[in-house]
């Protein structure tokens, strides 16, 4: 597979299983505990999928790679967590784990894209990054109150929705890449006429 074309499936792939997981963890959509895991289960699977093909089409070992594989790690993580935990204590505290990885993971995404030489497309990389950043770890803060039985249900689900507005972003800066490269105006595939 052209490794365009697999950052491009892959960011698509990673961006509905964020949106998959987002909305399993609204509880103002998804009213059934059972529903919400299950959800959070394929979302999470697809987006370590996605992180994969997006991070397998980067030949160069660069900063960006390895903020894009820690993010990975933690959607896999979450996998573990659903799968093969059993107490409900252990399994927050993993998410936890999970949500800060892919911070981390982020936050080098960010650094790597605020060092390339700015184009407007880079503002794409940035402002993706950087809102998934923060809404990984809002995630993650929204974990800790949970074991500290306090209430968390709003700043996870923003949390959710700021990750899914960023892999968007993301994605659609990969999109439009493509489309540069190829020699067709930047935003010619967004046209509806």
């Amino acid at each position: 597979m052209d490794n365009q074309i697999q950052a491009l499936f892959g960011s698509l792939i990673n961006t509905i299983g964020t949106t998959i997981a987002a909305i399993g963890n609204t509880p103002s959509i998804i009213k059934s505990e059972e529903a919400s895991t299950s959800l959070e289960l394929v979302g999470g699977t697809l987006q370590a999928t996605g992180g994969a093909l997006v991070a397998d089409s980067i030949k160069k070992y660069s900063l960006g790679k390895l903020g894009i594989q820690l993010k990975v790690i933690g959607n896999l993580i979450t996998i573990i967590a659903i799968v093969a935990t059993a107490n409900e204590e252990d399994r927050i505290k993993l998410e936890i784990q999970e949500s800060l990885t892919e911070a981390t993971g982020g936050g080098l995404s960010f650094v790597a894209a605020l060092e390339e030489e700015p184009t407007p497309l880079s503002l794409y990389e940035i402002y993706g990054s950087f809102l998934e950043t923060v809404g990984y770890s809002m995630v993650a803060l929204a974990g800790i109150k949970t074991l500290r039985g306090e209430d968390s249900e709003t700043i996870n689900t923003i949390g959710w929705w700021i990750e899914v507005i960023g892999s968007v972003i993301g994605f659609i800066g990969v999109a439009k890449g493509i489309r540069n490269e190829s020699g067709q105006p930047e935003a010619s595939w967004l046209e509806t006429d």
